[in-house]
């Protein structure tokens, strides 16, 4: 299980308000913030649930993974997050030999959370943001899916109080219990067949529960949360589940796991991993204490004998040194044993092969491999990123990247839908006319954004809602925009509103306007770059680059362009209802939607609209 900070797209109450924690001489009231996006999934795009869903067609991840499980027999690893899809790979090359595609709409609806695998290996369940804009509001809401894990057949849909947090198979294969953002817990009987049927809804917990774990004999599971609740949950004689017990502890708990004998470890907020009793919920035994951070995940060898844990989550550079895989020898106490990683690992899983290596998905998407008793990396599978190097002052032309590191910089041109291999090389856009000094991330972990006017009068600290700022760029005025987790936000000091741009699969790590500051144009973890109207948060087009000659374009109502051999890169899902798995089609099926010629005059008004007023100058 990823811990995942998910923020459905739904309407009104569940969009995280924007608050001015600090405005020294500033006067101005906090009033409700967000406008209405012209990209959001609820309201805009194509209305029609059928109509062409494009996407990146690599025959690779284009997303961050989010949670990964193996089979019982180690022969495959299933993996799915931000691409919305799930990928199974094949040992022993770990290359991957299967997807499975699933409903999806815009923006973040369809991004998977989480999945489980049955003892048996024959069904597989797959939650997530699953109909989190309300698509499916005739049918059901929020859902959850049960695929047969050979083929990727829909089995059974459940339906959902709120998104899936957490999902597990009681080791008997007979339940499923299925944890979401509502803060409830739900238990469904599983069919031979795959079917499944409501048994029982808990409520439980009074905050997010962090993890779900069945006892080895399935006659009941446990649960924690941030509301720091250790829950048992039993049959009852007369039917159904209910809490055998609880214990209330001063922190918020995290990750669970629990082994053959009961065996129960868990670990909280202040960097703790802990022995449970099984009968009560007490801490026995502190089995380790991080000097810095957490453990976002824990995972018993299939022995026993080790419990692995995925750190991360401390602060300054110091916290940065405990960041990666670790493991405790339970049998004899010793360890630990600790490798580093680039970022915080939020996904553990054991092979369960011979030399026991140990599947670690570290939260910048790259699935690593280690192995033996001092966790030796030995592969892992990383995805090539696109970054925007520069802008040219006609604002038409962008230069990218693959990374960072990358010398080798090709240029798009907007105007033309055409690249090239100029080796000009232009100062990145910072801003236009803006009556701010400096802008920083105060505490970009927190979400936090501090501006200083010219007339150093004022500063302004904003805070969009716990959010991590991976980006920003001052526009013109008193505006912002900042690249956060899945889309892009629009802020304006005076009067305080924020406009959110939704799109973006994952973290939106690169930002810069165009024209004048009439379009933004935003690089994601999702490997596209994108633009945009800055004054609507319409979604004008999205770009793909394989890194090499070839590219791809398309926007909300599914018009694409490619260069001459890039139709390979784009696929089509086309929806079918909310249980059964999409149609697949290629651009080759759908020749009617290749108008680049429409796709150019959507940049140069800005806007895929009829209205006049929203175009900018050139």
């Amino acid at each position: 299980m990823r811990s995942h900070d998910c923020r459905s797209t739904r309407s009104g109450r569940d969009l995280v308000a924007l608050s001015v924690l600090a405005a020294a001489l500033c006067g101005c009231a906090t009033s409700d913030p967000m406008l209405t996006s012209a990209s959001h999934p609820r309201t805009s795009g194509p209305k029609d649930l059928s109509h062409p869903q494009p996407f990146i067609d690599t025959a690779r991840p284009n997303g961050r993974p989010a949670s990964l499980v193996f089979d019982s027999r180690s022969q495959r690893l299933f993996h799915g997050g931000e691409d919305k899809t799930v990928w199974v790979l094949g040992l022993p090359d770990w290359e991957p030999v299967q997807r499975f595609h699933l409903p999806t709409w815009q923006a973040t609806d369809g991004e998977i959370f989480d999945l489980a695998i049955s003892g048996d290996d024959r069904w597989l369940a797959v939650g997530g943001c699953q109909g989190c804009s309300g698509r499916w509001e005739d049918q059901d809401t929020y859902v959850f899916y049960v695929l047969d894990a050979s083929t990727g057949e829909i089995k059974a849909t459940g339906d959902l109080a709120g998104t899936t947090r957490d999902l597990a198979f009681s080791p008997d294969g007979r339940w499923l219990a299925v944890a979401d953002y509502s803060n409830r817990i739900s238990v469904w009987r599983v069919d031979p067949n795959g079917e499944i049927h409501r048994d029982a809804v808990h409520a439980g917990h009074s905050r997010t529960i962090n993890a779900i774990r069945w006892s080895h004999d399935s006659q009941g599971f446990y649960s924690v949360g941030d509301d720091g609740l250790f829950v048992r949950w039993s049959t009852h004689d007369l039917g159904g589940w209910y809490p055998e017990w609880h214990k209330a502890h001063d922190v918020e708990l995290i990750a669970l796991e629990v082994g053959d004998k009961d065996e129960i470890y868990c670990s909280t907020w202040d960097g703790r991993i802990e022995l449970v009793d099984a009968e009560n919920g007490e801490f026995v035994e502190n089995l380790l204490k991080l000097p810095k951070g957490r453990a976002f995940a824990l995972a018993l060898s299939d022995d026993g004998r080790r419990l692995a844990y995925g750190a991360g989550g401390g602060s300054g550079s110091a916290g940065w040194k405990h960041v990666g895989i670790g493991s405790v020898d339970i049998s004899d106490g010793s360890g630990p044993r600790f490798a580093r990683t680039k970022d915080t690992v939020t996904a553990l899983a054991w092979s369960g092969r011979e030399e026991d290596p140990i599947a670690a998905l570290p939260s910048d998407g790259t699935i690593s491999f280690y192995e033996g008793d001092r966790h030796n990396f030995i592969r892992a599978k990383k995805r090539a990123g696109v970054q925007v190097a520069w802008i040219g002052s006609d604002g038409n032309r962008v230069g990218l990247r693959l990374d960072e590191e990358d010398d080798h910089t090709i240029v798009f041109d907007l105007a033309t839908l055409t690249r090239s291999e100029e080796p000009q090389v232009e100062g990145f856009t910072t801003g236009n006319g803006s009556v701010y000094e400096s802008v920083r991330a105060n505490h970009p972990r927190l979400g936090q954004i501090q501006a200083t006017r010219r007339d150093a009068k004022r500063k302004l600290i904003y805070s969009v809602g716990g959010y991590r700022i991976y980006s920003w760029v001052v526009l013109e005025n008193e505006r912002f925009a900042l690249g956060i987790d899945q889309r892009l936000s629009i802020l304006n000091f005076t009067p305080n509103t924020r406009l959110d741009c939704w799109g973006h699969g994952g973290r939106v790590t690169r930002i810069s306007w165009m024209r004048g500051g009439k379009l933004l144009l935003s690089v994601g973890d999702d490997r596209t770059f994108r633009v945009w109207n800055a004054e609507t948060c319409e979604l004008l087009v999205t770009f793909f680059w394989d890194g090499q000659d070839d590219w791809i374009a398309w926007t909300p109502d599914a018009l694409y362009a490619h260069s001459e051999k890039g139709a390979r890169l784009l696929g089509f899902r086309e929806n079918r209802g909310a249980h059964s798995a999409p149609l697949l089609e290629s651009p080759e099926d759908l020749p009617e939607l290749r108008q680049p010629g429409r796709i150019l005059e959507i940049i140069r008004r800005g806007t895929a609209t009829t209205k006049t007023s929203a175009e900018p100058s050139s």
